[in-house]
């Protein structure tokens, strides 16, 4: 393991900078990514633009690492610049912290490093609950599960919507407490109660292959709610297709992983024809949308993107409504 050290450049992030903290040059196979991290999906324009960086002006600020017993160290922050080191075969300047942090510290610390860089909306949702989870599975019962977890964040959210069969000990001794902790937690990460249970009702709902999708970053949100609608309907009509069993939907997941949303939606219309489906004419609705979207070219970059993200949602929805219409 590399342990040369480094002097901090000046333009490295003020709070990072510790005269206890040594900066190190490590090779990218003396770290690992943290298990905490937020982020499932990376940009591969945005990978490329700080390759260009990083070759042209090199590495501006270390990596924050920690030691936490193993083989190598632990990014709490800079996993964008740790992917690009390894692609580019580079030594990386790493701030090692003394201080340590575990479990839904460690979480909170990766969560706030990506602030930096916007999360997409399940990973904003799904770094909420991993981070609740073990605060409270630390903090009242050891042996909570993430799924137990979650039927109990659904009925805290809404009591009478999502009643429990039976409600633990320490949620009833502790309800307040609970409330006032998630309050805080929702309010820190700026995301509404009422969107965290949106999302949590779409998480579950979802199939158990489109889940996994998501947590490891095959598929974006919107991705996955397209995918998940397509699955349901392509077993509707075609209830025992070998290519929709677990693993061949599993590949399907993973040959859409780089697509836009709209390829991604074109790559699963393909696939639905290869099935074996007929032609199916857009729809007065999805023709309207397609005129809007177009329209849209006119408008400035901030209102053009604002407009098309309402767009896109809209067809989704209606989607969706299609989807609950064509089922039994």
């Amino acid at each position: 393991m590399q342990t040369e050290t480094h002097p901090l450049p000046e333009t490295a992030a003020p709070l990072l900078l510790r005269n206890s903290d040594p900066v190190l040059m490590m090779a990218p196979d003396d770290l690992e990514e943290s298990p905490e991290q937020a982020r499932r999906r990376y940009d591969p324009q945005e990978l490329e633009a700080l390759k260009a960086s990083v070759r042209r002006y090199g590495f501006i600020v270390p990596l924050l690492v920690q030691d936490q017993g193993g083989q190598r160290l632990r990014v709490i922050s800079g996993h964008r610049r740790l992917r690009v080191a390894r692609e580019l075969g580079l030594q990386v300047p790493c701030l090692l912290s003394r201080t340590p942090f575990r479990g839904a510290a460690e979480a909170e610390v990766v969560m706030a490093a990506n602030q930096q860089q916007p999360l997409d909306p399940f990973e904003l949702f799904w770094t909420v609950v991993r981070i609740t989870w073990e605060y409270h599975r630390e903090l009242y019962d050891p042996a909570l599960s993430l799924e137990q977890w979650m039927d109990l964040l659904r009925y805290v959210l809404d009591p009478g919507a999502a009643p429990l069969e039976e409600q633990p000990e320490w949620l009833r001794l502790r309800y307040r407490e609970v409330m006032e902790s998630l309050d805080a937690d929702l309010k820190a990460f700026g995301l509404p109660a009422a969107q965290l249970r949106d999302r949590l009702i779409r998480y579950r709902a979802m199939l158990p292959v489109v889940q996994r999708a998501l947590r490891e970053g095959r598929l974006s949100w919107e991705g996955a709610r397209s995918f998940n609608g397509w699955v349901k309907r392509a077993r509707r009509m075609f209830p025992e297709h070998p290519a929709l069993g677990e693993e061949a939907l599993w590949a399907l997941a993973q040959s859409l992983q780089a697509l836009s949303l709209r390829e991604l939606r074109e790559a699963l219309q393909r696939e639905l024809a290869r099935l074996g489906a007929p032609r199916r004419e857009a729809s007065e609705a999805e023709r309207t949308i397609r005129r809007l979207y177009r329209r849209t070219a006119r408008l400035e970059q901030d209102r053009r993107q604002e407009v098309r993200e309402r767009l896109r949602l809209l067809e989704q929805e209606l989607k969706d409504i299609e989807a609950l219409l064509e089922q039994p």
